[in-house]
């Protein structure tokens, strides 16, 4: 027989004791006790708790990392997640890239102990609102080169701004004509980024007079300042090059650069100008006095 504080029988297990002192007597079939008693010291483990983090607030292209934090009860623990869309894990820290909007709200783990003890607790995600980045564009009446004015929602402010030009502004202003990228930045590091195209077209004339009168007198090309290389061919209907301009849009503003058609016969001229990257441009212009 075995003996638990005075309480006899055989068998040999005891279970849903408190934190206590026992001491355990054993006696034979001969009636022999054992002496002196077994003295057994029951402790309750420490309370199982499971206290959640996260990385929230999120941008949708980060990864959203939970963490358990489990501690007291009997390890190992095994663990149960559950979330928003769906979300399901059995690991101590999930991650999970690219969150969509859909994944945010309430997380809860429960986490159990060898014991069968078990602890359950809550965690919320959130999302800043959405950045939307607009932005119109125009162009300077008086230098003809383009404006980016830029209006920025959403996240949370400050903004920071980069553009694939190397500005921090928000605004750019005196820009040739190209692809300008923007990457807008929030106080808590969500970012986006944005394109805008500046496509200021030449105004290009189909006839010119150089009689000096100080009307049309030269082949002068509206807007073309906004194109950094230029090339401008001038050929006869023979096909023969009579005038090329090579150099920036800018300077060919400058009179002294620009075709002027004199001591030329009357007559039309064909044209093709080489903006930057771009296709060419052609046509034919007229010189007549």
């Amino acid at each position: 027989d075995w003996g638990f504080n005075n309480d006899y029988g055989v068998t040999t297990t005891i279970s849903g004791l408190s934190a206590q002192t026992l001491y355990v007597q054993v006696i034979d079939d001969n009636g022999c006790q054992s002496n002196p008693d077994l003295q057994v010291d029951i402790t309750e483990p420490a309370v199982l708790t499971a206290s959640p983090t996260s990385n929230s607030p999120l941008c949708t292209t980060g990864t959203l990392n939970l963490n358990s934090n489990a501690s007291g009860g009997t390890s190992p623990y095994s663990y149960a997640w559950t979330g928003p869309n769906g979300f399901s894990s059995t690991d101590a820290n999930p991650a999970l890239a690219n969150p969509p909007v859909a994944n945010s709200g309430t997380y809860t783990v429960t986490v159990t102990g060898s014991n069968g003890c078990t602890a359950t607790a809550s965690i919320s995600l959130s999302y800043p609102s959405a950045i939307t980045v607009n932005g119109t564009v125009s162009t300077d009446d008086a230098s003809h080169l383009g404006i980016i004015d830029v209006s920025i929602s959403g996240g949370t402010s400050p903004y920071t701004y980069l553009w694939s030009n190397g500005a921090t502004t928000e605004d750019l202003q005196s820009l040739f004509s190209g692809n300008y990228i923007i990457t807008v930045t929030t106080a808590d590091q969500c970012a986006t980024s944005a394109t805008f195209t500046v496509d200021i077209p030449l105004i290009i004339p189909n006839v010119i007079t150089p009689n000096n009168d100080g009307k049309n007198d030269d082949f002068e090309i509206l807007n073309i300042g906004a194109y950094k290389e230029v090339r401008i061919d001038i050929y006869n209907r023979w096909g023969d090059l009579i005038f090329r301009y090579t150099g920036t849009g800018a300077d060919y503003y400058q009179p002294e650069k620009r075709w002027n058609g004199k001591n030329l016969p009357m007559g039309s001229y064909l044209y093709i100008i080489t903006l930057d990257d771009l296709e060419p441009v052609s046509g034919s212009v007229l010189v007549k006095y």
